[in-house]
């Protein structure tokens, strides 16, 4: 299997734009509203190749290499979580989009998690898979408990920070296995509920 393989029978293009000076690759197919993958270290927009077909169906489906990754310009810059939040949100900004869903593999879960906390006006949904949600300043703290307050009042339940929690796709109950036994909220409160 190549990505030729995955990306068969569906247009798509490959494009290059200058965003704030860096020069930023993304692989785009489909309409409707938009959902961007983002990778892990050291990763590139054709590791979503196969979920273009399906998701290509329904959305404006884009896979981005971010700062540093991929065929998007690497600058000798310190590369922090800010770096690459910022630079989502300037690519989000440049393809002319209000709000988009976020879908982030490890480093890009971290990315799409405090994308969401930082610009919840310029985030639809975000999907984790694999990221882990690290609390890094008072001011990311009140973000996070925001969110998280804000999808219990959505949804009745109170969403955990990801893995290790898994949702059973049939109830959409969700059981929280915690790090240590300890429930992941805890790793980033006070432990109140």
């Amino acid at each position: 299997m190549s990505i030729w393989t995955d990306l068969g029978g569906i247009p798509f293009e490959q494009s290059f734009r200058d965003v704030k000076g860096v020069r930023t690759r993304t692989i785009e197919a489909g309409r409707g509203e938009a959902v961007i993958f983002l990778h892990g270290t050291g990763g590139h927009a054709e590791a979503f190749a196969r979920n273009f077909k399906r998701h290509a169906q329904h959305f404006r489906t884009i896979g981005l290499d971010m700062i540093g990754h991929g065929y998007t310009d690497a600058p000798d810059i310190e590369y922090t979580l800010d770096t690459f939040v910022e630079h989502v949100h300037d690519v989000v900004l440049a393809l002319g989009y209000e709000q988009v869903s976020l879908v982030g593999e490890s480093l890009g879960g971290m990315v799409a998690a405090h994308f969401a906390i930082r610009y919840p006006e310029h985030t639809r949904r975000i999907v984790m898979n694999t990221g882990v949600l690290m609390t890094r300043t008072e001011a990311d703290l009140k973000g996070l408990r925001d969110m998280l307050e804000r999808t219990r009042k959505a949804t009745g339940e109170l969403t955990r920070a990801c893995p290790p929690c898994v949702a059973d796709a049939r109830t959409g109950s969700q059981r929280d296995r915690g790090v240590g036994g300890r429930p992941l909220w805890n790793l980033f409160s006070a432990g109140t509920r």
